[in-house]
């Protein structure tokens, strides 16, 4: 017997990034997803209380990680040769939109 059909939706089929620098692809968009039974909702953080790092986007302390400020704003870091690759060519890990 199926107890469970675990599935993952979203508002597209684009990855989401999650912490830890996990990458989760839907399942379903929220149009052609299937009707749910039960809907889990995973907590989320802040990323202005919670930092990920902005080379690979894992999880940092901000408190007593590595950090870099660019054009006003601080980036943090989960290790020092992350902030030492940012700190070489911000625009790489930035884009066009965040600069």
């Amino acid at each position: 017997m199926d107890w469970f059909r675990l599935y993952t939706v979203a508002e597209t089929l684009a990855p989401i990034r999650a912490s830890g620098g996990m990458r989760i692809v839907p399942d379903h968009a929220l149009a052609t997803a299937p009707e749910p039974k039960v809907i889990v909702i995973p907590a989320h953080s802040d990323p202005n209380n919670h930092p990920f790092c902005a080379v690979c986007g894992m999880d940092v302390d901000a408190v007593n990680g590595p950090k870099s400020v660019y054009k006003g704003k601080t980036y943090y870091f989960c290790s020092a040769d992350h902030k030492d690759q940012f700190d070489a060519a911000p625009a790489k890990f930035l884009g066009a939109s965040k600069l």
